[in-house]
């Protein structure tokens, strides 16, 4: 397991470092624009990161491999509420249902139901889950995905940043960044030690 997880977390980073490479050859050198553009391919790549990250995050409560589920269920729903940010639905030729859960006011009702009755429920455990919140934090896949977090923040500030030239492109690949770490987050909650370390928590 320990060798796969390596692999892959070594496979995520130098498609990142890859990526940084040639995007900035193509704005720096090239001169183009457009790989930063809305919807273009440093977005669909972010999406795409997400995406397999949400998959990952999912894959040990649907075959029932982790007894700590609560943590997974969390950062599935993070990774959700990442992903449907990051799609832009609305300028998608989806369904109106879709488009109505999707986005504004419907996503972000959908994303708070979730996330508050997940916290109430670790709440009506609060001993329990405070040492379970303080492990995971502690562990590699904690870390990493505060990382992961310090790399959107960043990438926010870029956003904001109108007066520094191409800061969106800097705000694109921070955010790509984030979301490689999250994924490797995820990996190291699925091939990592944090699992043993949860169910010593528990069994503790």
């Amino acid at each position: 397991m320990k060798n796969w997880f390596r692999f892959l977390c070594l496979l995520v980073l130098s498609i990142f470092v890859t990526v940084f490479i040639w995007a900035s050859h193509a704005v720096f050198v090239l001169d183009n624009a457009n790989v930063y553009a809305e919807n273009g391919p440093l977005e669909n790549m972010q999406v795409g990161f997400i995406a397999v990250s949400c998959f990952v995050f999912l894959t040990p409560l649907a075959l029932n491999k982790n007894p700590e589920k609560l943590t997974h269920l969390l950062c599935f729903w993070l990774c959700c509420s990442f992903l449907v940010r990051e799609l832009d639905i609305e300028r998608l030729d989806a369904p109106d249902f879709l488009v109505l859960i999707g986005s504004g006011m419907g996503r972000n009702i959908i994303l708070a139901v979730g996330f508050i009755s997940l916290t109430g429920y670790a709440l009506s455990n609060f001993s329990y889950y405070k040492e379970v919140a303080l492990a995971f934090l502690k562990s590699m896949t904690g870390l990493l995905l505060m990382l992961g977090g310090l790399f959107l923040v960043i990438g926010t500030l870029f956003e904001i940043s109108s007066s520094i030239n191409h800061n969106v492109l800097f705000e694109e690949l921070f955010e790509l960044g984030g979301y490689c770490f999250i994924l490797v987050s995820a990996l190291s909650l699925n091939f990592g030690n944090s699992q043993e370390k949860s169910s010593a928590v528990m069994s503790g």
